[in-house]
Order: structure tokens, then C-alpha cells, then sequence
């Protein structure tokens, strides 16, 4: 463009040099001045016109290049919704995934490009966008949060919670954060906020709880609790004539339990009927520290050879599939008689419990599933060492009773929590180990209100009832008779969100915990008071044939999922199963049930599992818990086989049950949120994110409830030795066997979430 100008300027002067002829007729001198300013005029303002177009076409290649970098970052995906394009399966910078069975040893890449829209016609194509405030903020939240530069087909943990782990730092000195983390903690601010606020009836749980908090000078310390026991200080000196049994005795008195763990179970078959249940304790469990910084050198020096020795033994519980976590009363065959098989130890650990509780068990069944760990115990390898043994039991004692120590020992207390927390906090959570039935009574209106009503979240819950039933008649691996047992014991459980019922019912378990805290703050010794009766009651009373007199909760309040143990007869469902961070309002509610579906159903199918396993022990030709190992270990062998860029190690075996309970909790889940929708007057979409299919959205919030952020030593030991898998693989490794979600976001076959063998249930 710029050559031309030389010819243009030129012709421009003749015509004003003939102009000027026509209309004066000047002598030539004259013309030829004119011709020659002219010129010089025009020469000038071709320069000018030079240097103007240069800065034109400068600003127009800027301009052009801010053009395509947006072209290339704008999050295509709000508009369009699809997977990879065709052909070859590649990532992000253009390299073939490998096309191995699975798809298993892909690498789920970083970037995405932008991919297609895709609509579900039946399901998805009427719907609207809500126009309520809350699902405005919810809709804003979603936008802010999702990584729009990251394929969903790829990696569909990093494209929910990516961002999430960007905006949540870790504390210092803390190892993990999560989803439910927020929620655990936010329940607890609750809970602590309406113990001081007060209730007329609850004034001695108030007292308890502020004198925990705020200890006033003469009350006892748990310092002086162990130094009575010779527990303190450290390191610990061993005095003449010491039993290990009087030190056991008297931490069991108050609820720890170093030696042996020990519960009263209800018989399956017959449910008035009550054993003792021995096992492992969790108190002697491996490593000191959960990834934290603080170094507790004391004890490394002295102990490490003996903590590697708790290790070892730690481990023998986990030799085949991670039985620790499959294990339990419900299990009929994998019980066996102590006293037929260690007389010894078996009179050893009813003196024990005698002398703790005052209650004479010697009739009582005493049962175990934990042979390795009796077998170790009877021939006293764990307390051949003496001293060592002490060293470490006091330690971990400390950490079990630090909700009224010094800093340094409350420091101590992040390590069983994964992150430092306040001494209101360890209140809290002191008075869910010992007694958390009041407090949920106390608490069960603030927390309802949170949730909307009763009535809500009620119709959720008989919801997710009926499609569980609706699964169990429509699974065709299980055989009419047992199909039809399975469907009667599920329909027995009692559903208990919230509050245990027979505390709200304020029947006699109301009026005798009430006793508790009342008898207990007339001591001078209140906590200690507070924890060795609330101990005895649980011992004293549940080992009664009464059993009704003890119909609380078992598990607890501080939980974020549900949990049902044998006899299979009641669901506990604790507040932060809910999101109930979230606007109680009726057009979120369908959000809910990607959050409580899986935590509801997870501990619904570990009862399912132990009721199958229990039918398989008296039918032989029963397939269907062969079928779930199956299920197991072809899970197990997949997730095994998975690369995840955060960390180098693959994953343990000990998640392997906990993946089988994820998976299977997901297609009930997934049924409810669809038949949810079909009772709705329409499926709305979310403001801002309105190309997210109802469908699509509901695999969006599943994802969303596992977000984590974890520190990598933290991370390499949940991968070694959890029980549970990290969020990554809680969110990709059910969902890339779950083929509605593969059409949902119209996955390529062979990329990372649609591998082209996934496992089922068959």
C-alpha cells in the first residue's frame, strides 16, 4: 500500500498547478514558484501520511494480535458443550493418548481446546434458566469456579476443582483442606455458638463445654491426668512394680483404648442380643506425623525402631483387600470365639474391663475378627520393651486428650485432625467422642432451619429410599430369593437424619444423658468427670439386655457421610452429610442430591455388602458378592494403572473397598437426580453457566462435594496407607466407568473419561 503513494502525491500537484492556470493565467515564473511550493507542500504531507500509516498498521498488528489470543482463551465451552474432536485421541498439545485396554495408563492432560454442543433432546432441551437470586449466586459461584480451559473428557477433577484448590491455600501446618473440611468446621462454629447461647434443661452441657474451653484455675489438666497415670512428663520413666493392664484400666476408664480396641455389638440374627467386640486399636497406628512440619525429635530418636514395628504389625490386617476396611460386626463368619481361641488373653481382657467399667462381662460372647493383632497381643510382643511401649502410648494419649493441654500439645491434636484447630473446636469434638446425642437434640432446630425444614430435606431422603429400592428389585445379578431378603432388611432401617430418634423423643436415653452432664458438673474433676461417665454408660448400659435404654448414635455427629453398622436397623445421617452452606431455597434443592446421594448410599451399600456376605455364608450358590470382588479388584487393577500429575505414587490397596462403595453409590444417585427432574415442572439451568445441561450439572456438583487440597507428604501416605482415595480419584475413577456421563459431555471413545473397557457390575 505505501508504494503507491509516491505516484498519487504527484498527480495531486498537477491538478491543483492546472487548476490555478484556468483561473488566474500567471506568467510562468509565477506558475512555475506555485508548482514548486506546491510540490514542497505536498511533499510534507506525504510524509506525514507515511508515518501515520505506519503507526495505523502497528496499532492494527497489535490489535489483531490481542484479537486471537482472546479467540483462543475465550471459555468456548459456555457456548458449546462436546468432546474431542475426531480422529486420533490426542491431548492438549496434540500427542496420542495410548490405546491400551482401559485407557488406563493416559496421563489426563492439563488444556483442552473447545469442544461441541451437545443436547439431550428428552431430558435436557426444554429446560430454562432459573431466575431466583439463589440461583444467581450459585450460577456466579459455578463460573468463578470451573476451569474453562480444561477438557472435561480429560480430567474432569481438575476441570471442577482446580480453581477451588487455587483459591484455598493450606493453612500452615495444615495438610489437608476439603469440601467437607469447610463444612465439619462450619458445623462445629455452629454447634459451639448454640451450646453458648444456651437452652432452658441444657444448662450443665453448657457448663461442661465452657469449662472445657475456658478452664478456671484449680481445675484438673489433662497433664496431671496422665502424670497420675505415669504417663508424664516425657520422656517417661519406668517405676518399679508398673503393670501395663492398671495403665490400660484406667485409660479405657476414660474412653481411650491403647491395647485393644473394644465395642458391644448387637448379634445380627438376633438383635436383643449383645457381644464384646475386640480388634486393633486405632490408638497404636503407624507414623507420628500426617505431613506436618513439626518435628517431635523426642520421640523419633527413641521410638522409630518400635513405631516401624507398629507399622508391620499395622499392616497384617491388610494383607489380601484391605479386610480393615471390610471387616466388622456384620460379618458373621469372619467372627471367632476369643475364648476358644486365646483363653488366656481372653480372661485378660475381662479383668480389664471389669476393672474399668464395674460391670461383670464374664457371661458376655467376647468375639473378634483381628486374629493377627490377638495372636501378637497373647505373646506380648508389642509390650516387650517396656519403656518403649509407654513412651509411645503416652504419646498418642496425649494426642487423644488434648482438648485441655498446653499449646505445644494442642499442636499435637493437628496431627489426628490433618491441620491445626482451636481449643472450641477440640471441645467440640471431645464431646462428639463421648457424648454427641444431646448436643444434635439440642442443636436438631438451628440445623433444620439451615436445610430449609424438616419437610425438605425429609423428601430427599424418601426419595433416594424409594430408587434405592427401586435399584435392588431391578438388579439382575441377584437371585429372587435372595433379592427379595435384601429388599425386606433395607426396608427395616430406620432413617435418621440430623438427630438420633430416641433422643428426640425425650424417653428414658433423653432423661439419662441428661443425668450425665448433671452429676458430672457436680464433680471437682468436671471434664474427667463428664469422660469416664459417659464411658461407663455406653459399657454399663448397652451391655444390658435392655437394649433399648442405649438407641442413640454411634458414629457420631462430626461426620460428613452417613453410617450403618449391624444389626442393620438404623441410618445414621449427621448435618454435614448436607450442604446446608447453601440457600435452603426450593429451586437449589435438586443440588442436593449429587452432595447427600453418595454419602447416604455409600453407607447403604456397605450394609447391602455384609447382608450379602452373610446370605452367601448359608447359600453357597449366591454370586453376587463374588460378582462385587470382581467389581473390586477390576476397579482396583484400573485405578492402580491411572498416572495423576500431583503425585508420583499409584494408590494403595487399602481405598479398594471405599472405590467399590464410591462406584456403586453413583447410578442410585444419578436415578434419583433424574427422577427428581421428572417430577419437576421444568429443569432449569444456572445463570452463567447456561450451556450446562441439567445432566451435565448434575456430574458438575458430584465432582464439586470431593474437592481437596492436600500437601504432597500428606497425599503420598493417604495414597499408601487411606482407607479412602484422594478426591481425583473419587470423582474420576467412578465417573470414567459411568457411561451417562460419557454422553452427557459427548466424551470421544478412548479419551481419559470414556475408556473403551470400564468396569461394571456384572
Amino acid at each position: 500500500m505505501s508504494s503507491a503513494f509516491p505516484e498519487e502525491l504527484p498527480m495531486r500537484s498537477r491538478l491543483l498547478a492546472t487548476g490555478s492556470d484556468r483561473a488566474a493565467s500567471p506568467d510562468r515564473s509565477s506558475v512555475v514558484r506555485v508548482d514548486v511550493s506546491m510540490g514542497r507542500a505536498h511533499r510534507d504531507r506525504a510524509s506525514s501520511n507515511t508515518t501515520t500509516m505506519l503507526y495505523f498498521l502497528t496499532a492494527s498488528a497489535i490489535l489483531v494480535t490481542i484479537v486471537s489470543l482472546l479467540v483462543a482463551l475465550v471459555p468456548w465451552r459456555r457456548f458449546s458443550l462436546g468432546g474431542t474432536p475426531s480422529g486420533m485421541v490426542t491431548d492438549a498439545l496434540g500427542q496420542p493418548l495410548p490405546d491400551d485396554d482401559d485407557g488406563l495408563g493416559a496421563r489426563a492432560p492439563a488444556v483442552i481446546r473447545p469442544y461441541r454442543m451437545g443436547h439431550d433432546q428428552v431430558f435436557d432441551g426444554d429446560s430454562l434458566v432459573c431466575s431466583t437470586m439463589a440461583c444467581e449466586k450459585v450460577g456466579d459461584a459455578l463460573f468463578r469456579q470451573l476451569e474453562f480451559h480444561q477438557e472435561p473428557c480429560d480430567d474432569f477433577y481438575d476441570y471442577v476443582c482446580k480453581r477451588w484448590e487455587t483459591a484455598h491455600k493450606l493453612p500452615y501446618g495444615a495438610a489437608r483442606v476439603s469440601v467437607d473440611d469447610t463444612l465439619l468446621d462450619e458445623y462445629e462454629l455452629l454447634l459451639a455458638d448454640v451450646i453458648q447461647r444456651g437452652r432452658p434443661g441444657y444448662e450443665a452441657l453448657k457448663e461442661i463445654f465452657l469449662r472445657c474451653e475456658y478452664p478456671r484455675k484449680g481445675d484438673t489438666h489433662w497433664i496431671d491426668t496422665l502424670a497420675r497415670m505415669g504417663l508424664y512428663p516425657f520422656p517417661v520413666t519406668v517405676k518399679g512394680g508398673v503393670r501395663v493392664d492398671d495403665i490400660v484400666k484406667d485409660l479405657m476408664s476414660l474412653g481411650i483404648q491403647p491395647l485393644f480396641s473394644l465395642s458391644v455389638e448387637r448379634n445380627v440374627d438376633h438383635p436383643t442380643q449383645s457381644y464384646l467386640l475386640v480388634g486393633q486399636p486405632d490408638l497404636l497406628m503407624g507414623p507420628l506425623r500426617l505431613g506436618l512440619d513439626i518435628e517431635y525429635s523426642y520421640l523419633d530418636d527413641a521410638l522409630s525402631g518400635f513405631i516401624s514395628e507398629i507399622s508391620a504389625l499395622n499392616q497384617t490386617a491388610r494383607a489380601t483387600l484391605s479386610r480393615s476396611s471390610i471387616e466388622g460386626s456384620g460379618l458373621k463368619d469372619e467372627l471367632v470365639d476369643v475364648a476358644d481361641q486365646f483363653p488366656a488373653l481372653a480372661r485378660r481382657i475381662r479383668d480389664i474391663v471389669a476393672n474399668a467399667f464395674g460391670t461383670d462381662f464374664s457371661k458376655t460372647p467376647l468375639k473378634t475378627y483381628a486374629l493377627k493383632y490377638l495372636h501378637t497381643l497373647e505373646k506380648g510382643e508389642l509390650t516387650q520393651n517396656l519403656k518403649d511401649f509407654l513412651q509411645y502410648l503416652a504419646f498418642r494419649a496425649a494426642v487423644e486428650l488434648g482438648a485441655d493441654n498446653e499449646v505445644d500439645l494442642g499442636d499435637l491434636m493437628a496431627v489426628a485432625y490433618s491441620r491445626p484447630i482451636t481449643r472450641r473446636r477440640l471441645c467440640i469434638r471431645m464431646m462428639n467422642r463421648f457424648e454427641p446425642n444431646l448436643i444434635m437434640h439440642m442443636s436438631m432446630d438451628a440445623a433444620a432451619t439451615k436445610l430449609g425444614g424438616k419437610a425438605s430435606f425429609n423428601a430427599l431422603l424418601d426419595l433416594l429410599e424409594t430408587v434405592l429400592n427401586d435399584t435392588l428389585y431391578a438388579q439382575a445379578e441377584l437371585d429372587k430369593e435372595f433379592r427379595d431378603n435384601l429388599v425386606e432388611a433395607v426396608a427395616a432401617i430406620n432413617w435418621e437424619p440430623i438427630v438420633p430418634d430416641a433422643v428426640a423423643s425425650h424417653n428414658e436415653l433423653f432423661r439419662r444423658l441428661v443425668s450425665i452432664y448433671d452429676t458430672a458438673c457436680g464433680s471437682k474433676n468436671i471434664i474427667e468427670s463428664y469422660m469416664a461417665l459417659s464411658t461407663i454408660f455406653r459399657f454399663r448400659d448397652f451391655a444390658q439386655k435392655d437394649l433399648d435404654k442405649w438407641a442413640g448414635w454411634r458414629g457420631g455427629m462430626l461426620s460428613t457421610y452417613s453410617r450403618l453398622e449391624a444389626p442393620f436397623l438404623k441410618l445414621e445421617i449427621p448435618f454435614p452429610v448436607f450442604d446446608f452452606l447453601r440457600d435452603p431455597d426450593s429451586s437449589l434443592e435438586r443440588l442436593q442430591i449429587p452432595r447427600i446421594g453418595p454419602r447416604v448410599f455409600y453407607a447403604l451399600y456397605h450394609g447391602i455388602y455384609q447382608l450379602a456376605h452373610n446370605y452367601r455364608a448359608r447359600n453357597k450358590a449366591a454370586t453376587f458378592v463374588s460378582k462385587m470382588h470382581a467389581l473390586m479388584d477390576c476397579l482396583g487393577r484400573q485405578y492402580g494403572k491411572l498416572r495423576w500429575k500431583e503425585s508420583r505414587r499409584r494408590i494403595g490397596r487399602n481405598s479398594y473397598y471405599s472405590n467399590l462403595l464410591d462406584f456403586l453409590s453413583l447410578e442410585p444417585t444419578y436415578r434419583a437426580f433424574l427422577r427428581y427432574a421428572d417430577r419437576a415442572t421444568k429443569n432449569e439451568r444456572l445463570p452463567k453457566v447456561e450451556n450446562l445441561t441439567p445432566k451435565q450439572l448434575f456430574f458438575v456438583e458430584y465432582a464439586r462435594n470431593f474437592c481437596e487440597v492436600n500437601n504432597a507428604t500428606f497425599l503420598d501416605r493417604v495414597l499408601d496407607e487411606g482407607t479412602k482415595a484422594p478426591g481425583w480419584y473419587r470423582v474420576n475413577g467412578p465417573l470414567r466407568n459411568f457411561k451417562p456421563f460419557a454422553d452427557a459431555f459427548m466424551c470421544k471413545p478412548n479419551s481419559f473419561m470414556n475408556p473403551l473397557h470400564r468396569c461394571v457390575l456384572k
